[in-house]
């Protein structure tokens, strides 16, 4: 007697995929639609800061010059009293001042005479080149996303985007610099630091991509996958034995410590400037502006990390947790919403740098003329 096979799971298998297909389409329209509103606001605030830069062009408001301090004091006895001084001390004048015993010392910014590589920057260069070149990416991704329609296929919102990290390590760092201008942090040493700190940082979120991808390839069908990460830990840390040993995790685990590292040094230094005591009771309070920057960009750029932890934690990867079998389909979605909440934030982040920092050289431009 001849075995007859349902029809029904075909059905449902085939109205599955059709599903799943439409999800993948609109989730990837959204993150189109966040990218076309992204690329518009980019060009916006860019052409804004050439009309303000050129409206300043007589009076600039460069925020970035680079300076030195230097300091006078009228008796070489107060010049052995001198050990240091306040680091931001009255950000409206943009002076120094240390108080000793029976003297007063005081200083002012002098305009550094040369610049790293022979290139002077100033905030209005640094937003050309953050607002240039991400509204290019942008453009980019309304591109990729015009094929995908063409095609059918929508790889490249669903695999390791090179091109977005690639537009992070020119943006990132400059909007790092920006905000360390505007604490008052002018040493050419320490802004090449911290630039190269930040840019070295996003470089690992493609690393972190990296691993999600061979996320779903680790499993009994792919033996050459399964072969684990040579690590054996001290014996006296025996709990570290039990973490996953698979490439995936371990390259994940890599490169989402030593961003972390970076982050919090990064933002450590900046925030260690600008939260300190005052140097003298009638210091005048901190600009508004300035705290807007200093807050709203620590906040979008830790919500980049939590990003990152939500798709290792929906993919079963972070330590110490419980490992699951994830699948293709899993591992593309997981893509798919971390692409649109990157271009949410990325957009969200520059647009509010801009805004704030115009309005703050507006109100209180801290120029110094060479």
């Amino acid at each position: 007697m001849m075995k007859v096979t349902p029809i029904f799971p075909i059905e449902n298998a085939v109205k599955k995929r059709v599903t799943f297909d439409t999800l993948v389409a609109s989730s990837v329209h959204c993150t189109a639609v966040l990218a076309a509103i992204a690329a518009v606001l980019h060009a916006g605030c860019f052409a804004a800061a050439i009309i303000l830069s050129r409206a300043n062009s007589t009076n600039p408001v460069a925020v970035y010059e680079l300076y030195r301090p230097a300091f006078v004091v009228s008796t070489a006895a107060a010049r052995g009293n001198l050990k240091q001084s306040c680091p931001r001390a009255d950000l409206t004048l943009l002076t120094l001042q240390a108080d000793f015993a029976n003297y007063s010392v005081s200083g002012s910014w002098v305009p550094a005479k040369s610049a790293p590589f022979g290139v002077r920057l100033n905030g209005y260069n640094l937003l050309f080149l953050i607002f240039g070149v991400s509204c290019l990416a942008q453009l980019n991704v309304l591109w990729e996303y015009r094929h995908a329609l063409a095609e059918g296929k929508y790889e490249y919102f669903e695999t390791p985007c090179a091109a977005r990290w690639l537009e992070y390590a020119f943006t990132s760092p400059s909007m790092v610099l920006v905000i360390a201008a505007c604490l008052a942090i002018r040493d050419a040493q320490t802004l090449m630091l911290l630039a190269a700190a930040q840019g070295a940082l996003v470089q690992f979120g493609f690393a972190m991509e990296c691993a999600f991808s061979l996320r779903w390839l680790e499993d009994a069908r792919y033996d050459a996958m399964n072969t684990p990460v040579a690590f054996n830990f001290l014996p006296i840390a025996p709990a570290f034995h039990s973490l996953p040993k698979k490439i995936s995790y371990q390259l994940w685990y890599w490169s989402f410590v030593p961003s972390t590292v970076l982050h919090v040094l990064v933002w450590g230094i900046l925030i260690s400037n600008f939260a300190q005591d005052k140097c003298f009771d009638n210091q005048p309070s901190v600009p508004p502006w300035l705290v807007a920057i200093l807050i709203g960009q620590g906040v979008f750029f830790t919500l980049f990390m939590v990003v990152a932890i939500g798709q290792a934690w929906f993919l079963g990867m972070i330590p110490c947790f419980p490992s699951k079998e994830v699948t293709h389909d899993q591992v593309k979605l997981s893509f798919r919403v971390a692409f649109a909440c990157y271009t949410f934030l990325s957009m969200a982040a520059k647009v509010m740098l801009g805004v704030t920092y115009l309005a703050y050289v507006a109100e209180f431009p801290f120029y110094t003329p060479a």
